[in-house]
């Protein structure tokens, strides 16, 4: 309901997981969606976490440093995908982007998308930041993305609304994704406090 009021994103509950925190459903989307030592791609500067949960999975780390201004780097990223394709990769995106702040726009999101797809690397987006997002600005989902329809989406309310100790956040996802969500569903992963 949220979604859709704010971003006029249609979500089903049916693929949408409940998990302990952003970084804990990050991890296991990483270690559910890939196969062990696949690349994961993160885009610096960058929450510095990110290195630190791609190599506590145990796969390999790739850097495809953003622009000066904060945007992507689509030579940068093609270069990193080139090296992913065939592996069972995944790009690991802060939306908007943290710690600069920038809002990606929809065509950087679909370029990234289109990108993704040409190398067969798929989209997790830490989305946990996008209602902070300031006037002006519009915050885009990698969820509204048509090319990006095997997209997962962590978020949680503890930024936002100053709800840390609730220790609850959401993966968030579509019909492609359903074999993810049947894996996260299982209770051998942590789910979110009372």
């Amino acid at each position: 309901d949220f979604s859709q009021r704010h971003w006029d994103l249609n979500l089903d509950p049916d693929y949408i997981v409940g998990v302990i925190d952003v970084i804990r459903g990050l991890m296991d989307a990483i270690r559910l969606a890939t196969p062990e030592h696949a690349p994961i791609i993160i885009t610096p500067p960058v929450y510095y976490p990110f290195a630190i949960l791609v190599n506590a999975t145990g796969r390999e780390l790739l850097n495809a440093q953003l622009t000066p201004e904060g945007r992507f780097d689509f030579t940068t990223l093609e270069d990193a995908f080139r090296k992913a394709e065939g592996r069972g990769g995944m790009v690991l995106i802060s939306n908007p982007s943290n710690p600069t702040g920038v809002v990606h726009t929809a065509e950087e999101l679909t370029t990234l998308a289109v990108l993704a797809k040409k190398y067969g690397v798929r989209i997790l987006s830490d989305e946990i930041h996008a209602p902070l997002t300031m006037p002006g600005f519009d915050f885009v989902s990698m969820l509204a993305i048509p090319e990006a329809e095997d997209a997962v989406v962590v978020t949680s309310a503890s930024k936002s609304f100053n709800l840390a100790g609730l220790k609850a956040a959401l993966v968030v996802t579509h019909s492609a994704s359903s074999a993810l969500v049947e894996k996260l569903r299982e209770p051998i992963v942590q789910g979110p406090t009372h």
